[in-house]
């Protein structure tokens, strides 16, 4: 039978109660964003509102279902769309705890973590030499702005193409973007245009010094004729 401390879990729901009045201020704001403000996350983070259900082991309080609903239902109270972030999250910290135990350290090796998931089997996994290689596309993650790991379904195929499980991922979130350089459109179209005119210009003298070669030989070969016409001439006269 789980024991459950009554003093705790009602001081988590006054902590929860207590910045009520800060989420309302920020309703309208989540809305125009299409997004919880970050400063509800970190409310939130700062009152334990995101660890009820969460296992002790991992940092959590691991109060029971009684208090996850009212400490949503109070969230509610200030933001409608803060609160539906929140009870997802608290259900991905309690999902998290039947996982094994390494993927429960890594992911609260910081007991605030914030986990946004798609559990349905969208992604496509393949077995690697250490774990597994997950591709896909997986929309309406609520949470997943100011989460720090995705909870990601996918069916596992062998090497063969063919499907032989499916599970739930758990992937760190890259918090800054890795783009490549962008690219100098218009210093490419120069350096084009530049190399083009270097190529011709090249030819160009290539072709002047091979036409100058020509026409030295040529006017040589003039010379010499003219000169042994002269002598022929020359000749003729004599005898």
């Amino acid at each position: 039978m789980t024991m459950v401390d009554t003093g705790l879990e009602a001081d988590l729901i006054a902590r929860t109660r207590a910045i009520i009045p800060q989420l309302a201020a920020r309703a309208e704001e989540a809305a125009a964003l299409r997004h919880v403000p970050e400063e509800n996350i970190r409310l939130m983070q700062a009152a334990g509102s995101l660890k009820i259900i969460q296992a002790k082991r991992n940092g959590g309080y691991g109060a029971g279902m009684r208090t996850h609903l009212e400490v949503v239902a109070s969230l509610a109270e200030g933001c409608g769309a803060t609160a539906w972030v929140a009870g997802v999250t608290m259900a991905h910290s309690w999902l998290l705890s039947h996982f094994p135990v390494q993927a429960q350290d890594d992911a609260y090796a910081n007991p605030d973590s914030v986990v946004a998931a798609v559990i349905g089997p969208r992604g496509m996994a393949t077995k690697t030499a250490d774990g597994f290689s997950l591709s896909g596309f997986w929309p309406f993650a609520s949470g997943n702005r100011n989460s720090d790991w995705l909870l990601l379904g996918g069916v596992v195929k062998n090497e063969a193409g063919e499907v032989i499980d499916e599970g739930d991922f758990l992937v760190r979130v890259q918090k800054t973007k890795e783009c490549p350089p962008v690219l100098n459109i218009l210093g490419i179209i120069l350096g084009v245009i530049g190399a083009v005119v270097a190529i011709g210009f090249a030819l160009l003298l290539l072709w002047k010094l091979f036409t100058v070669i020509h026409d030295r030989r040529e006017f040589a070969r003039f010379e010499k004729e003219r000169q042994m016409a002269k002598w022929d001439t020359v000749s003729t006269e004599a005898t």
